[in-house]
């Protein structure tokens, strides 16, 4: 959840401080190493205790897409309110759901 949190502030960085245009490609350069560091420990830890590639695939896309509502929503003051985002994270738990219990 924290590797996706520093991702959603890299990609938007320039959407939420617009007036920091020019320091996006330095957010890059001091986030990427410790994104990427936070990704590679998560799906270490689900292949070891899963040992499948496809629940960590599918563990990274559903909590990725229950992050995103609530960042878009305090960052960039985008509603999450909307049929298309509530049907969207109910299927994410789902997914998480399906790839924990069964």
């Amino acid at each position: 959840m924290l590797g996706s949190t520093l991702a959603f502030i890299q990609n938007n960085f320039s959407y939420m401080f617009k007036n920091h245009q020019e320091l996006k490609y330095y957010v890059v350069l001091v986030l990427g190493i410790p994104i990427s560091y936070l990704f590679l420990f998560s799906w270490d830890y689900i292949m070891q205790e899963t040992n499948s590639a496809w629940t960590a695939k599918f563990l990274f896309f559903g909590l990725s897409y229950i992050m995103f509502p609530v960042l878009a929503y305090f960052f960039l003051n985008e509603s999450p309110f909307t049929l298309k985002t509530y049907i969207s994270v109910f299927l994410s738990i789902v997914i998480i759901l399906i790839q924990w219990k069964l």
